[in-house]
């Protein structure tokens, strides 16, 4: 639904009796994450009008719409505590407690960090996103950077089209397709869209779709198709 917006109410007493000096994000219900800084810290603080404020332990990444939050090594729900695979940078959280990040291991010198994309769910647990792509081509540093209720998944990438000259950068949405065992990566151009195969899922499927621009000192971007 798209919401057309003439005027806004001003309500401040929404915060009774609340010190926060910055609000960090707010959700449906009107939940909030709001930082109090002190003389030589920052203090976190989750809002909600039912249960008033609560200071939260370290900094928080992602409220969503259920009052959870995701912070670096966990998600706290308003009844448990889930607790998420270590080692990986999460990044984004939808409704239905599905997390999406990545980790990255150092390279040799000259070469591009490894990025492992990884999905999480309570019930399903960690994927690693790479192990489902069946002919990944030059496609490189599929990098998650959030998740939304209907499971899509935006993604940074990397495409190598020749190892000998710089590689090509782009962005690209990763979309469920409940059902099926195959999916098709797709690079955008003026002209028409190339499918690849992409990886097969016992639950779901994606389809990437993006624009890679070259990555260099020429500011302006190059578009590119990889090949067939």
């Amino acid at each position: 639904m798209i919401r057309t917006v003439s005027f806004f109410s001003w309500d401040g007493t929404w915060f009774p009796r609340l010190n926060i000096a910055t609000v960090m994000t707010i959700n449906n219900a009107r939940q909030v994450v709001g930082i109090s800084s002190g003389l030589n810290n920052h203090l976190y603080y989750f809002f909600s009008p039912a249960r008033g404020a609560m200071l939260l332990p370290e900094p928080p990444l992602v409220l969503n719409n259920r009052g959870d939050i995701l912070f670096s090594s966990y998600i706290q729900t308003p009844s448990a505590q889930i607790t998420l695979p270590p080692g990986y940078s999460w990044v984004s959280m939808n409704d239905s407690q599905e997390v999406v990040g990545f980790s990255s291991s150092p390279s040799s010198q000259g070469e591009l960090p490894t990025i492992k994309p990884v999905y999480f769910s309570p019930s399903g647990g960690p994927i690693d996103l790479t192990t489902r792509i069946v002919n990944p081509g030059g496609y490189v540093q599929i990098t998650p950077a959030a998740i939304n209720n209907e499971g899509e998944i935006a993604v940074n990438y990397m495409y190598i089209d020749n190892p000998l000259v710089a590689p090509y950068e782009g962005v690209g949405l990763l979309v469920p397709a409940t059902g099926t065992r195959s999916r098709s990566l797709q690079s955008s151009s003026h002209s028409a869209s190339r499918p690849l195969s992409f990886g097969h899922s016992e639950s779901s499927s994606y389809v990437l779709n993006g624009r890679p621009v070259r990555v260099g000192r020429d500011s302006s971007p190059v578009e590119f198709s990889p090949p067939q």
